[in-house]
C-alpha cells in the first residue's frame, strides 16, 4: 500500500461506552444467534440477527471457520516487582512460550522487566528470555515444569477491564472448537449455534476448518504507517480437504466466505499465488 496506505487516525473513531459488550449474549438473556448482525453489500447495508445469517448465504458457498479452542491462558504471577499476570500467546515447545505481562486485566504494561529475569507463573519457575522484537510489551518466556496443568489449576480466560467479571472458559469457545491452542477467542465463530450450523447445511452451504492459534489481542497500534506494525506469528493448519473444497469452489465461480480475520490470514498464508495449499 505505500505511503498511500492506512494511517493510524483511519482506526481511531468513537465508541460509545454505553454500546460495549461486558457480558456474554446468554448472560442477557439471548441465545448467542440471537444478537445483531449487519449485513453490508455494494447495495447498502442491512440490520438483522445472526440466526438470519442462512438467508445471506446460497447453496455452494464454503464457509470456512478456526476449529481453535482457547486456553485459561491468563496466570498469576509474581517477581521482584511484586504480583502481576502473565497471559500466555503463543507456544514454541519445549517450555518456551511468548507471553504479556500485565499489572492486571485492566492495567497493560510494559513492565519493568529485564532479560534473564526469574520468577514464579502459578507455581512454576519460568525465566525472561527476550522482549519480542518491536514489541516491548511482549516476551519470550521459558518455563519449568508443566504449563498444561498449571493452565488447568489456575488459569482463568484472558479478559481486559471493560468486562463486568471473569466469565467460565465454557464462553470463551466456540461452537466449532475441537483443537486447544488459542490464547483468545477467534471470536467471529461466537454467535454460531448448532441450529445455524444446520440450517447453513440443508441449505447446501459447505463447511470447511482450519486451525489458527491465536495470540493475545491487547496490543495498541501505536506507530502512524499501518503497514510498519509489527506482527507476531501464530501456528496455522489448513487441511488437505480444506484446501481442495477452496480451490474448488473457486475453480467453479462458488463463493468462499471465512469467518473472521483468523481464517483469512490461514488462507492467505497457504496460497500460492495459484490456489491454496494445505
Amino acid at each position: 500500500m505505500g505511503a498511500g496506505g492506512m494511517k493510524r487516525a483511519d482506526l481511531i473513531f468513537e465508541r460509545p461506552k454505553e454500546l460495549a459488550a461486558k457480558m456474554p449474549p446468554e448472560l442477557r438473556g439471548l441465545k448467542r444467534d440471537e444478537v445483531r448482525l449487519l449485513v453490508s453489500t455494494p447495495g447498502g447495508h442491512q440490520h438483522a440477527h445472526f440466526y438470519n445469517l442462512p438467508d445471506f448465504l446460497q447453496a455452494g458457498d464454503v464457509l470456512v471457520v478456526n476449529r481453535s479452542a482457547t486456553l485459561p491462558a491468563s496466570l498469576p504471577a509474581i517477581g521482584a516487582i511484586g504480583p502481576f499476570i502473565l497471559n500466555l500467546s503463543t507456544h514454541y515447545g519445549r517450555g518456551l512460550w511468548l507471553a504479556e505481562p500485565r499489572w492486571s486485566s485492566a492495567k497493560p504494561g510494559p513492565l519493568p522487566l529485564d532479560k534473564g529475569e526469574r520468577f514464579q507463573v502459578a507455581g512454576l519457575e519460568a525465566r525472561l528470555v527476550a522482549s519480542y522484537p518491536g514489541l516491548p510489551d511482549l516476551w519470550f518466556v521459558q518455563f519449568e515444569g508443566d504449563v498444561q496443568a498449571a493452565m488447568a489449576r489456575w488459569g482463568e480466560p484472558i479478559h481486559y477491564g471493560y468486562l463486568s467479571q471473569v466469565f467460565p472458559l465454557e464462553f470463551y469457545q466456540t461452537v466449532f472448537a475441537t483443537t486447544p491452542g488459542s490464547a483468545e477467542m477467534p471470536s467471529a465463530g461466537y454467535p454460531f449455534t448448532r441450529r445455524v450450523v444446520q440450517q447453513l447445511r440443508d441449505k447446501g452451504v459447505e463447511i470447511a476448518g482450519i486451525v489458527l492459534h491465536t495470540g493475545v489481542s491487547s496490543l495498541e497500534v501505536e506507530v502512524e504507517d499501518i503497514e510498519e506494525h509489527p506482527l507476531y506469528a501464530e501456528p496455522f493448519d489448513v487441511p488437505a480437504a480444506t484446501a481442495e473444497a477452496v480451490n474448488a469452489a473457486r475453480r467453479e465461480g462458488r463463493r468462499v466466505v471465512a469467518v473472521g480475520t483468523t481464517v483469512v490470514r490461514a488462507l492467505e498464508s497457504a496460497w500460492d499465488g495459484e490456489q491454496v495449499r494445505p
